[in-house]
């Protein structure tokens, strides 16, 4: 993602709500991670190069134990058409 890319999709979150979303761990060797998510408002923007962003989470909240551990996860910015998510 370029500068422009990165600064243009942080300008159109102007106190938005994003979704994050991470996957557990598989429980067996066959078997595929839970998908987990949350709606956050608390995410801005660190720095433009290297691209950062940093969301605020509740110490010990499940995301936040899966994201100690799950160096993989993904943010999405919500428009005011998906309130329903």
């Amino acid at each position: 993602m370029s500068n422009d890319e990165f600064r243009a999709a942080l300008a159109r979150l102007a106190a938005g709500v994003v979704l994050i979303t991470a996957q557990e761990p598989p429980l067996d060797e066959d078997g595929r991670g839970e998908d987990v998510g949350m709606t956050a408002t608390a995410f801005m923007s660190v720095s433009l190069d290297p691209p950062l962003v940093m969301v605020s989470l509740r110490n010990g909240s499940r995301m936040d134990d899966l994201l100690d551990e799950q160096p993989l996860w993904a943010v999405s910015v919500l428009a005011a058409s998906q309130r329903h998510v």
